[in-house]
């Protein structure tokens, strides 16, 4: 038994270690690019092309929805995706480690990646999955009340 909680949390946690930057990095280019498309929609330009940033944009999300669900599994992976947010945190605390990193990763990532990065994007969807997964944590190891209140009464 003991094998298969910890199967799990290595599991999620490598999931969410994987897909959490994916998905980031996929909301921030999909918004970034479908907000372009709506503002040249306005001036009257066709809206045609926000359809692919919106489908990325939305495979971006279905992902983070997807490391969201992992939670019923173990809380580990939303756990991992709080330190990625962490870690966030240190780069944007730090403006020249964070350009560092930006003229180190310019040519391995798209630019709108990088722009979502110093925007903010992880600072703000990273730092949620980690709550969830303390609150999912601390549900987990909270007796059930029911169970509670029968042993109180035998």
């Amino acid at each position: 038994m003991r094998a298969s909680r910890w199967t799990a949390r290595i599991i999620t946690a490598v999931i969410a270690l994987l897909l959490a930057p994916i998905a980031v990095g996929m909301v921030a280019t999909g918004g970034a690019q479908w907000r372009f498309a709506a503002t040249a929609a306005n001036a009257g330009l066709e809206l045609s092309g926000a359809i692919a940033p919106g489908l990325q944009l939305a495979i971006g999300i279905a992902l983070l929805v997807g490391i969201v669900l992992t939670g019923i599994w173990s809380s580990a992976g939303l756990l991992a995706a709080g330190a990625l947010g962490l870690a966030a945190l240190l780069f944007s605390s730090v403006p020249a480690l964070m350009m560092g990193m930006y003229r180190l990763l310019a040519n391995s990532l798209p630019r709108e990646w990088l722009d979502g990065l110093i925007a903010g994007v992880p600072l703000t969807i990273l730092p949620a999955l980690g709550g969830l997964g303390l609150a999912l944590a601390a549900l987990r190891r909270r007796p059930a009340p029911w169970r509670s209140e029968a042993r109180s009464a035998v």
